[in-house]
C-alpha cells in the first residue's frame, strides 16, 4: 500500500467517523411535561421538548407517539381520547398531522416540504386526553407514561409536574424509568405543601426507547367516576 493511498483511506475513515458522530449527537436535551388533572378526570397536557438535530433523523421536525389503549383497574384494555390543541416550534405555530394506527396516535410535526437544518429546537405540544384515571375500591389513581417509550434518541433530562384538582392531596406516589415495563428508579419526586402538585425528575439520562412513568394515588372520590351515559358514549366513540 502506497503512502498516498494510506493517507486517503485514513481521511475517508475520519470523514465517516465524523459523520457518524454527528448523527449520534441527535438527542432530546430536555423533556418537560405539565399535566393538569380536572375533577372530571380529563387531562390537559403541555409538553415542552427541546431537541438537538443534525439533519439526520430530525430533518423536517419530530414525531410524538401516544398510546391509545391503556389498562383499567380490572386489567381490561380501554381506548382513551386524544385531541391535539396546538403545536409550536421555537414559540411559533408549526404544522402537524396525526396518524392513528396500531393502537397509537403518531403526531408528525413539521412540513414535508421544509427542512429545518441542524441546531437546537424547542417544540411545545398541548393536548387533552380522558379515561386515564383508574378507579379502585379504596382509591383513585393516575398512572401516566410521561415521555413515552418510542423515542429513537436519548433523553438527557425529563421532568413532569402533575397538578391535581384543588383540595385533592396525593396519598402515595411512585415512578419508574427504563424500557416499557421496566421498574428502574433513576428519578426523584417532590410534593408541594398542600399536596396537590407533585414534581418528578430523572436523575440519569434515558437511553433510546426508555422513558419515565409516574403513578399517583388519591383518596377515593377525588375524581368523578364516569356515569353510565359517559361509558356508553366512550363505547360508541
Amino acid at each position: 500500500m502506497t503512502q498516498r493511498l494510506f493517507c486517503t483511506l485514513c481521511a475517508l475513515f475520519a470523514l465517516f467517523w465524523v459523520a457518524g458522530s454527528a448523527h449520534a449527537a441527535e438527542e432530546i436535551l430536555n423533556f418537560d411535561s405539565r399535566v393538569e388533572v380536572s375533577e372530571t378526570g380529563k387531562l390537559r397536557v403541555v409538553e415542552t421538548i427541546r431537541v438537538r438535530g443534525e439533519n439526520y433523523q430530525i430533518r423536517r421536525g419530530i414525531y410524538r407517539d401516544f398510546p391509545l389503549m391503556v389498562e383499567d383497574s380490572d386489567g381490561r384494555e380501554r381506548e382513551v381520547g386524544f385531541e391535539v390543541l396546538s403545536v409550536t416550534r421555537d414559540g411559533k405555530p408549526d404544522e402537524f398531522s396525526i396518524d392513528k394506527a396500531n393502537r397509537a396516535a403518531r403526531v408528525y410535526i413539521g412540513s414535508k416540504n421544509v427542512f429545518i437544518g441542524a441546531g437546537e429546537f424547542t417544540y411545545k405540544i398541548t393536548y387533552e386526553t380522558d379515561r386515564q384515571i383508574r378507579f379502585f375500591s379504596d382509591y383513585d389513581e393516575l398512572n401516566w407514561n410521561v415521555t413515552g417509550n418510542f423515542w429513537n434518541f436519548p433523553i438527557r433530562q425529563a421532568r413532569a409536574e402533575i397538578v391535581l384538582p384543588q383540595g385533592v392531596r396525593a396519598t402515595d406516589t411512585a415512578f419508574y424509568t427504563g424500557p416499557y415495563g421496566a421498574t428502574g428508579r433513576e428519578a426523584r419526586s417532590r410534593t408541594s405543601n398542600d399536596g396537590n402538585i407533585i414534581e418528578f425528575q430523572t436523575t440519569a439520562p434515558l437511553k433510546p426507547r426508555e422513558g419515565l412513568t409516574v403513578a399517583i394515588k388519591m383518596p377515593k372520590g377525588s375524581i368523578a367516576a364516569p356515569s353510565q351515559s359517559q361509558e356508553l358514549g366512550w363505547f360508541w366513540r
